[in-house]
């Protein structure tokens, strides 16, 4: 018999046809589901011609995760698959179910992705930025203090980011930006893939003037611009604020201050000693 399994299954972001071949054919296979939003969910199955009603969903969310991943967990040692879903796009990306993946790993179960609509990749596909590599903060803490924190690693790394921003907030979230990324540039998505999306590239310091509508959640992507070169003795702090594997972030720093990967990488390892 063979291992039970649990699922993690992308979703359209909003337009139905998004959803791969594969995942429909787990979404119809499938029995049993933790969805985010179970009346989402059973809207979405009947739109794409799948009885909802055949089907057993619990609810997942921040509110009741502890007893929903309890009732995941009964049902893979039962030996039963299981599916899980969030509202829109790929699971566990500034969505909950990162703790469900965490628990059936730990209980020794199989974890399967079913890849498919993501908005950080579809949006990184549209930016046009010659970078090979970006930095996903996700929905930016409420605290300013902890937005600004957030903000100045994603400096040190000298990448493009991608942050997810709510309606009533991003007007003001992009004006901050083109404050501290003054040569930054700025690519966003509002209501992707739906009837009324919307997408715009431009300078972060043009964007900053616009009047923002304020429906839809947006998704942005900042180029930072050209980095500004620290002090010389500057990469002795910044190695600290390791945010990449050793090899890699050693020879990003010895990229920005001109000095061999090999004396950078040895310092990181001797500050791990400490």
């Amino acid at each position: 018999m063979d291992q039970p399994k649990l699922y993690i299954i992308a979703t359209p972001l909003g337009n139905r046809e998004d959803i791969t071949m594969r995942g429909l054919g787990y979404l119809r296979s499938l029995v049993r589901f933790c969805a985010e939003d179970t009346r989402e969910f059973r809207k979405l199955l009947n739109i794409l011609g799948i009885r909802s009603e055949d089907k057993v969903i619990a609810s997942y969310g921040d509110h009741n995760e502890e007893r929903a991943i309890s009732r995941a967990l009964e049902w893979l040692e039962s030996g039963k698959d299981v599916g899980f879903v969030s509202d829109r796009g790929t699971p566990g990306i500034s969505d909950p179910g990162a703790r469900l993946v965490d628990a059936a790993w730990k209980k020794g179960f199989g974890v399967v992705p079913i890849p498919g609509p993501s908005a950080v990749t579809c949006l990184f596909s549209v930016a046009g930025f010659s970078h090979g590599r970006f930095v996903f903060l996700g929905f930016l803490p409420e605290k300013n203090s902890d937005r600004q924190h957030w903000i100045d690693e994603a400096r040190r790394v000298s990448m493009p980011f991608c942050l997810y921003e709510s309606p009533r907030r991003v007007q003001e979230t992009v004006r901050w930006l083109a404050n501290e990324f003054p040569k930054g540039e700025i690519v966003w998505g509002r209501e992707m893939t739906k009837f009324f999306e919307e997408y715009k590239r431009m300078p972060l310091a043009e964007a900053a003037a616009l009047e923002w509508t304020e429906l839809g959640e947006y998704s942005l992507f900042i180029d930072p611009g050209p980095y500004e070169k620290p002090e010389d003795d500057g990469w002795q702090k910044e190695i600290e604020h390791r945010l990449l594997p050793d090899k890699a972030w050693a020879k990003l720093v010895s990229e920005r201050y001109d000095i061999p990967s090999s004396e950078i990488y040895n310092a990181l390892q001797k500050l791990k000693k400490t």
